[in-house]
């Protein structure tokens, strides 16, 4: 057979191959879903931990009802905490300013403590100084923040 002859029916030639593409990002993710698999004891430590907290959720209606009452006011009284901590701290920004100034009083700010009943208040105390006022703020607010995070715990468990 000559060349051409050979050509023309396929002899002498390799044959093409034609393959499918392989979908990649499918490999991948098959590899690495084959990698983040839990183990046996990382599963059984989270059917412990879930057991745990079902555990803690009352049988009874009356408890239950209970139970999630006392986790609805403390979910209240974490959203109040958290929208004080916040006005404080945007109060602590602005007297960040007036302190830059050095000022020992300033008219901008003012922290009073008063005593009395809810008809009738005397002023007891007045702080003007931005300084000070500013220790104070920092200083509740971080013992703001300690409550919250008690609270979240109280939340989650």
């Amino acid at each position: 057979m000559t060349t051409k002859n050979a050509k023309a029916n396929g002899q002498g030639m390799s044959k093409m191959e034609v393959k499918k593409p392989t979908n990649t990002t499918a490999a991948k993710t098959a590899t690495k879903a084959a990698e983040k698999q839990p183990t046996v004891e990382e599963l059984q430590k989270q059917i412990t931990d879930l057991k745990t907290k079902l555990g803690s959720v009352p049988q009874d209606l009356e408890d239950r009802i209970e139970y999630f009452n006392k986790k609805k006011e403390l979910i209240y009284r974490l959203g109040k905490l958290e929208t004080s901590a916040k006005k404080l701290q945007d109060h602590l920004d602005n007297i960040a300013e007036v302190s830059a100034k050095n000022e020992f009083e300033a008219e901008e700010f003012i922290l009073t403590i008063e005593a009395g009943s809810k008809y009738s208040r005397s002023q007891v105390f007045a702080l003007q100084n931005p300084v000070l006022i500013g220790d104070v703020i920092s200083y509740l607010l971080g013992k703001m923040e300690t409550k919250i995070v008690d609270l979240k715990k109280q939340i989650e468990a």
